[in-house]
């Protein structure tokens, strides 16, 4: 049952409250009684008589109180007892003998601007009311948000999310049946964005015009990052966790010998001697795959290599003072 709620203080001219005034409701334009009821839930209809009329049922009559006050319920298109479609419009007469009789008429009761909602109405020029059940999946989570466009052209220009407490989240990006990644823990440290902001400070772009980070993560491995060792004739290892290995020669007087584990394909590796324990140190490196030989050999401070890793085993792209055996 839908009812709308009509009130309305009665007053003479000098802003009196008229009490005891008989309260008549008809249909616009007219004196055809209109259907109403004196509470929202009340299923019994108060029928409009005209105005003084002597049958008037004055059990059901409608009067104004000590303050001018009256009130009737109507209701609308999805009543079950009398309704009246939103378009209906109404008259309100009042009388009472020897101070008024009077009537206000084509009055709108039921809203126009707001019609509850229909799933299935295309009318995009109407302003509809959502309801409690529909609006509860307002508060449920998007786990899936999926784009698609012809030759791969989908762009984003802007993703805006929000949720309490600014915990919204993408978990990881995916293009295709393509994963790009996760993204459970960003922040300025961890990501390369070029352009936009973190936590309202411009990053990129234009604004500034470079953006600073402490570590860039590349497959586990931190871009700039170096470890120091001291190479023996019994052998260390080169870290494949680190993209320099900076090498300190032992001091034996003999040929040291150092590890190279195999890294992700396309590593880069940087290693180089920059101390000299004694000058008739030797070293060499010696990776568990190498392309194009076993091991490169030095002789001297300031000497060293780059290494690149294929599928296969580490190649020298880069080569100061080694011989490679």
């Amino acid at each position: 049952m839908s009812r709308i709620h009509y009130w309305q203080f009665l007053v003479d001219e000098a802003g009196i409250p008229i009490e005891d005034a008989e309260i008549y409701a008809y249909q616009a334009e007219g004196n055809s009684s209109a259907d109403i009821f004196s509470s929202q839930t009340s299923t019994t209809i108060i029928h409009s008589v005209p105005l003084g009329h002597d049958d008037y049922d004055i059990l059901t009559l409608i009067k104004t109180d000590s303050n001018g006050y009256f009130d009737f319920w109507i209701e609308d298109e999805w009543g079950t007892v009398a309704p009246y479609t939103t378009s209906q419009r109404f008259k309100v007469a009042w009388y009472k003998v020897g101070t008024v009789d009077a009537f206000i008429d084509d009055i709108t009761v039921f809203p126009t601007i707001i019609h509850p909602v229909d799933e299935t109405d295309t009318d995009t020029t109407l302003d509809k009311l959502l309801s409690n059940n529909l609006a509860k999946s307002w508060t449920d989570d998007i786990t899936t948000l999926e784009l698609s466009a012809a030759d791969h052209e989908t762009r984003i220009d802007s993703l805006e999310l929000s949720a309490a407490d600014h915990e919204t989240r993408i978990d990881s990006l995916e293009s295709d049946g393509t994963s790009y990644g996760t993204m459970a823990t960003q922040d300025a440290d961890a990501v390369n964005i070029d352009g936009g902001a973190i936590d309202n400070t411009p990053i990129g772009g234009s604004t500034p015009t470079s953006a600073s980070f402490t570590d860039i993560i590349m497959e586990g491995i931190i871009i700039g990052s170096h470890e120091d060792i001291t190479s023996t004739s019994e052998g260390v290892s080169a870290s494949v966790d680190y993209e320099t290995t900076f090498v300190t020669t032992d001091g034996g007087s003999d040929l040291n010998r150092i590890g190279l584990a195999d890294g992700y394909e396309g590593q880069t590796k940087y290693i180089s001697c920059v101390v000299e324990g004694d000058a008739a140190d030797t070293w060499s490196i010696r990776p568990d795959n190498m392309i194009g030989g076993t091991k490169i050999t030095f002789t001297g401070i300031g000497e060293g290599c780059i290494l690149k890793m294929h599928s296969a085993g580490w190649v020298v792209v880069g080569n100061n003072g080694g011989t490679i055996s």
